[in-house]
């Protein structure tokens, strides 16, 4: 061989080194972004679930705010009639023991 063909060789020879590690360094690099694709897989289904939890309890937390809103307005209605009750129950108890009052004193 001549000294041409020797150097042509070694340069093909370093090249395809070259070459191999650049082949190599691809493959772990992939390794490694499909490592973390699948962490960020897992991830976005954790952050999926959190997103619809949390939309959930917003959701409850309206109900909740209408039926607060129901009761405040109701709330005075509801006192005026446990005042009236009250009332009523006093009033036919006193005619109740008037009406004993009178049996008694009649005898």
């Amino acid at each position: 061989m001549t000294d041409d063909q020797n150097l042509r060789l070694t340069l093909l020879e370093r090249n395809h080194d070259d070459l191999k590690q650049a082949v190599l360094s691809l493959r772990d690099s992939q390794a490694e972004i499909s490592k973390s694709l699948q962490k960020l897989v897992v991830l976005e289904e954790w952050h999926q679930e959190t997103r619809e939890t949390i939309a959930r309890a917003f959701k409850s937390l309206e109900n909740i705010t209408e039926r607060m809103m129901v009761i405040e307005r109701e709330m005075p209605a509801l006192k005026e009639m446990r005042g009236l009750m009250l009332r009523a129950v006093v009033f036919i108890m006193s005619a109740i023991g008037a009406a004993g009052m009178g049996m008694i004193l009649v005898r």
